[in-house]
Order: C-alpha cells, then structure tokens, then sequence
C-alpha cells in the first residue's frame, strides 16, 4: 500500500487557511480608519464695509467678515452669522448685505461660534427716489415728501436735514428742515407733508392758517399751491418745485380767531402788509352778540393804532370803526350780532412793537354813558347801523353846552346833551329814531354841522338821511327847553329815559 504525498497535503491546508481568512474577511468586521487632524479654532471675527459713507433708506452695502485664528491665520471655512442690532434702521442678509430702512445707527455683527465682530452702519434721513417716483419720510414720520413719476429726471439721492439754526419769528409753529441735494427742481410738482406742534401755536390762530413755508432770503413765503391743513394728524401740506429749507408757519395775513379776555402781541417784519393803508398789522375775529357793548382798552409801545370792522374775507375792505390815533386809547362799539374782526396796526410799513388790548363787553344797560373830554380819556359808544341805544339823561353822565343855533331866545341856554357816533356810508339812507323823549328835548345829526334835526314836542323823533360821504355823523340826544311850547316860561333840563336806534 502507497503513503500520501506529503507535499501535496501541506498545499491543501495552506488553502484551507486561506479560504477561511477570506471567510472571515466577509463576515463583516470594520477596517480601522486613520484618525482627521481636528479644524482650526476661530478666535475673532473682522468686519469690514465696501464703503463707510452712511447711507439713505433704500440704499445697500456690502460687508466682508473673516474668521481669525488666535495666531490671526484666517478660517475660510468658517460658518458665518449675521445679525441686526436695530432692523428698523438697517436689515442684513445671509451673505452680509445690509439694506437701510430708516435714519438711525445701528450695530451689524457677525459670529462665528462663540466669536463675534461688529461694524455700525449710520443711516442718514433721506431716500432714494428714481424717475418713477416714490415717498422719503424723516424725522421719525414727521416729514413726508412724495414724488410722483417725472418729477425726476434721474434716480437722486434725497437729504432731509433739521435747520435748528433757521430763523424763526412769532408765526413759527414747528421745526425746519432742508432738503437736498441743493438746486434740485421738479418737472412736476412734489408734495411736501410737514406735521406742526400744536403747543407752540400762537394764541387764536386758527388752523386753516397754517402753511408749508420756503425760507427765501431770510422771511418765510408761504407755499400757496395745494394746500392741506389735517388738524387730526397735525400735518400740513403744500406743492414745491424745488428744494429748499421749509418749514410749518402761520399764514400772517389770516386773521386770529375767538379772541377774548386780554391779547398780547407784537407787529414785526414777519406781519402782513395790507398795501392799502401801507402797515403790517395783526387781525382778530370777535362774534358779540346783539345788543353786546365791546370795550377794548389798549397799551404797548407800538407807535399805531386798533380799531373794529366788518368780517370780511379781504381784510382791507368793510366799514372801519377806528379808535383814537394811538395804541393807548380805548373803543366802545354797540354790535348789531354781525361778525367783526379787531385789528392792531403800526402807523405805517416801518413802526414795530409790542401791544396789549384788554377786551370786554357788557350789555347796553351796565354800559353807561359819559361825556368825553380831552383830558378825561374816556371814548363815546359808537353804535353799529341795526342797533339801539338805551340811555338816561342826568347831570351825572352828560355833556354841558350852550346853544349856538336856532330860535334867538334859546340862543345862550344850557344844554345836556349825550353823543352817539355812528358809521355811515355814502348813498345809503339812514333813519335814526329816538323814543322816550320829554318835551324839552331834541334828536340832531350832527356832521362838520348840523344834518338834521327833530325838536317836536312829542315823545318820538325821527331823522332821515343819505350821507353824501361815508364817515362818522354824531347823534345828539338833548336835554333842555322852555316850560311852555311858544318859547316862554322858565328853561328846564329834564332826566328822562330813552332809546335811540339807526336803521337802513
């Protein structure tokens, strides 16, 4: 019997050994990987900024920020976040882009794990408005400019600065500001939103007197086109065509209105010139009720005058009842109920000054009548066409003259008499009625002479007339006559209550 090859039993079993390995190595045991070196620790963050001039809302720049080593080697494959401290002033983006929104400063970081680095970006009040229009706002919404498309010519860069420095005078009634760039114009016209402060309002100004002003060579001029006066949101508007320093005014040719008690004021270079009579003057609304005795008694170093007239719409025109020809004098005027307007005027363009007019009103009957002279400073109750005047004559409160005129044994006589001016206007006919009157007594229109006249005996008179010039014409209610009707007997000067009205 033959033994086994040897040899060939060895081969056999290194096979073996060699399938099992690979057995083994399919069996789904892991290979050992090589530990990663670990990435670079980021130890500060750099901000940087394509520009730093400070930007308009709408604008954009981009910012740079780079991760840094302790050693200062940079991490280019850091993870960078941005942030906004103040998104209402100024957003960014993923990449770094920072848009601004509103005027302010704001703090722009980025981090990168625990690391951070910041940049503040300045937003300046303005915007960028292009040919197709748009609206800038400042000042924290309190200036609104809204351009409509082809107002401009080329996308334009707008500036909104505050002008405290800008000269301001007693109609001023909020801040200035300028809008640039300088010498811009519109090919149509841009609106101009200003919101006012309504406590520095003058006392009595009304709200439609508010205007948009353009500060030119040093006075405001008032905008007059599209003008908008929103006393709900306290804003004002106006048209321009053109950039400039602007701000809210008091129209100073619009009247004050519901003045009462005491007015303090002042007539400046910054009041209305009413060419007419060539003075700056300030105008007040007043509403007296019928019957109403309004008293005005002046005071102030203006070198002028105050006086009442009819409300109109144009200042200058209606019927003037004027006080005496200084600020320091007094006026009573008896109202019909129609609106009036009091005004307060230097003599001419070139008198300033300040004013003070203590104003008040009564009813006829605690109003009482007094004789005036030229030492005693006491004014006559002028009385408005459409009124009546009650009145008691007595020793007390008349006048005392003697009869110049009429019949030859009267001639001599003392006479009490009160005097009533009134306003009357060519080519209107008048009739004054008196009622009340004693036998010894007399109803006269007096003007530079005697008018008319009516010295029956019965308890009426009566006087009608056409004024051949507008002016003041005196009414004199008399008090004295013979005891009998053919001029004899004794003279007497009887207290008799009475009434007197002029109608139209």
């Amino acid at each position: 019997m033959r033994r086994p090859h040897v040899t060939s039993l060895r081969s056999l079993f290194a096979l073996a050994s060699l399938a099992s390995l690979a057995a083994c190595a399919g069996s789904g045991e892991t290979a050992v990987t090589p530990p990663q070196p670990l990435p670079p620790t980021v130890a500060t963050v750099t901000v940087t900024a394509a520009s730093t001039t400070p930007l308009l809302p709408g604008a954009t720049v981009q910012l740079t920020a780079k991760a840094l080593t302790a050693a200062g080697a940079e991490v280019p494959t850091a993870s960078i976040t941005w942030n906004s401290a103040t998104a209402s002033i100024a957003t960014v983006s993923t990449t770094g882009l920072v848009t601004a929104v509103g005027a302010g400063s704001t703090a722009i970081t980025a981090s990168s794990g625990s690391a951070t680095g910041s940049l503040t970006v300045q937003v300046n009040p303005g915007g960028i408005v292009g040919t197709t229009g748009g609206t800038v706002t400042a000042a924290g919404g309190a200036v609104t400019l809204q351009l409509p498309a082809g107002a401009l010519t080329a996308t334009t860069a707008i500036t909104v600065t505050p002008k405290p420095d800008t000269v301001r005078t007693e109609h001023s009634v909020g801040s200035a500001y300028f809008f640039g760039p300088t010498g811009t114009t519109f090919a149509q016209p841009v609106t101009i939103a200003l919101k006012y402060d309504s406590t520095q309002l003058p006392r009595f100004t009304p709200k439609s007197a508010l205007r948009v002003a353009r500060l030119t060579n040093g006075k405001w001029e008032p905008l007059t086109e599209s003008v908008v006066v929103d006393s709900a949101t306290k804003t004002v508007r106006a048209a321009t065509r053109s950039f400039s320093v602007y701000s809210v005014v008091r129209d100073p040719c619009t009247p004050f209105t519901g003045a009462t008690g005491t007015i303090v004021g002042q007539i400046s270079t910054a009041d209305c010139l009413f060419t007419t009579d060539g003075r700056r003057s300030d105008y007040y609304t007043l509403s007296p009720t019928d019957g109403e005795v309004v008293v005005l008694r002046g005071s102030g170093d203006l070198d002028g005058l105050f006086g009442l007239k009819e409300a109109t719409n144009d200042p200058t025109t209606g019927t003037v009842w004027n006080s005496n020809s200084t600020i320091q004098s007094d006026l009573r005027l008896l109202s019909n109920g129609d609106p009036l307007q009091l005004f307060v005027s230097g003599r001419d363009s070139t008198k300033l000054g300040t004013y003070s007019l203590a104003l008040s009103s009564g009813t006829t009957e605690s109003v009482s009548h007094e004789c005036v002279t030229s030492t005693n400073g006491k004014s006559y109750i002028m009385m408005m066409p459409g009124t009546t005047m009650r009145g008691t004559i007595q020793a007390a409160n008349s006048c005392e003259i003697a009869i110049q005129a009429g019949n030859p044994a009267a001639i001599g006589k003392p006479l009490r008499v009160h005097y009533y001016p009134v306003k009357l206007v060519a080519g209107t006919r008048y009739t004054i009625t008196g009622s009340g009157f004693a036998p010894q007594s007399s109803l006269s229109v007096f003007r530079s002479g005697l008018v008319g006249q009516d010295i029956t005996t019965g308890s009426t008179r009566s006087v009608t007339i056409t004024p051949p010039s507008t002016g003041y014409y005196f009414i004199e209610v008399g008090s004295g006559g013979f005891q009998n009707a053919n001029f004899t007997g004794n003279w007497i000067q009887p207290v008799f209550t009475f009434t007197v009205s002029v109608s139209r």
